[in-house]
Parts: structure tokens; C-alpha cells; sequence
């Protein structure tokens, strides 16, 4: 299989994420919430770029944006009219250990014009995308009024949920520029 067919299965719509297993947690909970179509809530439309199609950027990063750029504009046309989140999906962002929200990068408001250099940023942002199950996710950007983080186990006590949130973007409130309002 050459380079160009394999990739193409591994820039993938987050409703396709079905018993995917490279697409880090995040992907993995936005592809379940996509496929639910819960009324309660909207998910984004976005994809996810694999753990797999990561490594080709360790390998060549010159190549790896001649064939991945097209393979997102085929599967998600990037609009210029559109904003979107370029983010980080660790799979050791969270954890039974602790939680490393906020520690990768998240690109906001992103234009096509934008796009390789924001992937670029959060691909450099993992420490070694190959030895882990990271990934990155592209979205449009949600219209918000509150934004939070939620933990499915609290720092200060694993059998509880947290989720913390603030008004705006959620940036803010992973950077520490503003304190929280809790629930639990």
C-alpha cells in the first residue's frame, strides 16, 4: 500500500471514530457525542488526523503536508469563511493520574489561510507523537456564551465528575487566567 492511500484512512470524519483506537481520548468522546445527535447539545462538525498519520509528520514533515492538506480538503472542505479549533488530542491528557488539560496546544479562530501552520503547532506541542496515541482534531469553532473543562475524575477525589467552566472560550480558563466556577 503506498503512502497516499494508507493516509487516507487516517484523516477521518469524528462520527467515522468508531472502535478507532489511535485517535486519543478526546476524538474518541467527540466521534460517541457526534454519533449520538444527542438534543441536548451540538457537537462541531471536524475530523480527526490519527496517532498513524502523526508519525508521517515526525518522519517528512515536507511530504506529510503535500498529502494531508489535500486529504482534509477532501474529507472536510476547510471553508475561508469559517473559523475553527485546531486541538490537541493526548492520550495522556487525562488520566487516573492527573490531568494535562490546557499542556498542548489549541489553536482558536482558525482560517483556512492558517490551517498548516496551526497543525503544525499542535503537532510540535506533543512531546513524541509516535510513542503515544495522540492526535489532532480540526473543528469549526462553537458559537459560546460558557466554556469548561470537565474531569471524569476530579483532581481531589477520582470518584466524583468536576466540570469547570467560565464565560467565553474555555482558553482561558486551561491557561489560569480566570477562576472557575465548579460543578460536581
Amino acid at each position: 500500500m503506498n503512502r497516499e492511500s494508507h493516509i487516507k484512512r487516517k484523516v477521518i470524519l469524528l462520527e467515522e471514530s468508531a472502535g478507532m483506537h489511535d485517535i486519543g481520548n478526546k476524538g474518541r468522546r467527540l466521534g460517541e457525542l457526534r454519533r449520538s445527535r444527542s438534543s441536548l447539545f451540538t457537537v462541531p462538525k471536524g475530523i480527526i488526523l490519527t496517532t498513524e498519520c502523526l508519525n508521517y509528520f515526525v518522519v517528512d514533515e515536507t511530504n506529510y503536508e503535500k498529502l494531508i492538506l489535500p486529504e482534509i480538503e477532501n474529507i472536510f472542505p476547510i471553508k475561508e469563511s469559517t473559523a475553527y479549533a485546531v486541538r490537541s488530542c493526548g492520550s495522556n491528557e487525562d488520566g487516573s493520574g492527573g490531568s494535562l488539560a490546557g499542556k498542548f496546544d489549541t489553536v482558536l479562530n482558525v482560517k483556512k489561510s492558517g490551517m498548516k501552520k496551526a497543525i503544525r503547532s499542535v503537532i510540535r506541542s506533543f512531546n513524541s507523537p509516535e510513542q503515544n496515541s495522540d492526535a489532532v482534531i480540526i473543528q469549526e469553532m462553537a458559537d459560546v456564551d460558557i466554556a469548561g473543562v470537565m474531569f471524569t475524575a476530579a483532581p481531589d477525589n477520582p470518584f466524583l465528575t468536576l466540570i469547570e467552566y467560565a464565560e467565553g472560550l474555555a482558553d482561558r480558563l486551561v491557561s489560569g487566567m480566570v477562576v472557575p466556577a465548579q460543578i460536581f
